[in-house]
């Protein structure tokens, strides 16, 4: 049986404190590539964890997507945008940061978003027992939050609609219009 080093006996491959180092730095680089990935313009949103999947998305265009899973954080880098719909399924939870919709967004039954930062273009359906909370958020052109459900159901709190459309069954606090 071969000798251990007192690194090995903590670490597969690590055999002396120079070695450590070095693997050390390589999972720190690692970690912060995978922090800082980020999705292109007209790459398929797809969460392939069961839960807390993260998307920082580019500058552009993005497609649709369809959230099934708890937990998903989507964040703009200033430019991204949603071109077609985006649905939040039942008992899925989704909270969004600084991307602008210019299609529907739908919230299916039990279905839970957080939107903070976000400018929205047309109407946020939600069906009866989803929750949504928009902070600080802009609602343009013929966009307004449709709630089916109770108004204790959908918070809009430090937004402005310039979209003249009324928000239905909502929570408002300190909207501008």
């Amino acid at each position: 049986m071969a000798k251990s080093t007192f690194y090995e006996l903590f670490i597969p491959g690590v055999t002396s404190e120079e070695d450590l180092n070095q693997a050390s730095i390589r999972d720190v680089v690692r970690d912060i590539a995978q922090l800082v990935y980020i999705t292109s313009p007209g790459t398929p949103i797809r969460e392939t964890k069961r839960f807390e999947n993260n998307f920082h998305l580019a500058p552009g265009d993005h497609m649709g997507a369809v959230l099934e899973k708890v937990n998903t954080k989507i964040v703009g880098i200033p430019g991204a945008k949603f071109s077609k719909t985006l649905a939040i399924d039942a008992q899925a939870t989704a909270q969004i940061t600084n991307m602008r919709f210019e299609e529907n967004v739908e919230l299916g039954s039990r279905a839970t978003g957080i939107f903070t930062d976000c400018v929205f273009e047309k109407l946020v359906n939600m069906t009866n027992g989803s929750l949504a909370h928009f902070i600080g958020c802009v609602f343009l052109d013929e966009a307004a939050v449709n709630n089916a459900g109770a108004g204790g159901n959908a918070y809009i709190i430090g937004c402005s609609r310039k979209s003249g459309v009324a928000h239905t069954n909502v929570t408002t606090i300190a909207e501008t219009t």
